[in-house]
């Protein structure tokens, strides 16, 4: 009876060991993140795969349906291991090892952003503006807008945000458009350079 109890705990535990390496292995790492444009009877959409280093898809995102302008309807960065997506006047934060929603806020954004500029600092607030509006925002890793601000209506066709020290700086690639440079915190705009 004592042989029988040992060899059954000696299975028990190689399998264990097999099905923690099963589930390891199934457990595919995402390496990068890469995305489709697809247009169709004047309509665009954006696919989002989440991929391991050889190429196979973990997971996929599927943006909605928009009207086909100049410009993408949707835009997202990737930041550590989240995946911030702007889309339309939405917010969606996905996990990138899995594509799992960690957020999904509606009716973040005043106005379609457009092709959104995107940085991210290092404690996960998105700073971002889109070629469609003339707003800046600042928003929480948990979707609350910590402040937004109008900035020239001459600032236009932004390229980056850049920061630097409490300084937040638009940079934008319109004809005679001025770089916007912020209070990163407040959101107070401190002044236009050319």
């Amino acid at each position: 009876m004592r042989r029988v109890k040992k060899v059954l705990a000696v299975l028990l535990m190689v399998s264990c060991l097999l099905v923690s390496e099963i589930t390891v292995s199934a457990r595919a790492t995402v390496t990068k993140v890469t995305d489709v444009n697809n247009y169709k009877n004047g309509k665009q959409s954006m696919v989002i795969y989440g991929k391991t280093r050889k190429g196979k898809n973990v997971w996929k995102y599927k943006s909605k349906s928009y009207t086909a302008t100049e410009l993408s309807a949707v835009s997202y960065k990737v930041w550590k291991n989240r995946v911030y997506i702007v889309e339309g006047k939405t917010l969606t934060i996905l996990n990138k090892q899995t594509g799992k929603a960690l957020l999904k806020r509606k009716r973040v954004f005043s106005q379609n952003m457009g092709s959104a500029v995107m940085y991210i600092d290092k404690g996960g607030n998105l700073y971002t503006t889109g070629y469609y509006g003339d707003v800046v925002y600042k928003i929480s890793p948990k979707g609350k807008v910590l402040w937004k601000r109008t900035v020239s209506s001459s600032c236009y066709w932004p390229t980056k945000i850049r920061i630097s020290g409490n300084r937040l700086v638009v940079y934008y690639d319109g004809y005679r458009a001025p770089d916007a440079v912020l209070n990163k915190k407040s959101g107070k705009l401190i002044n236009y350079r050319r």
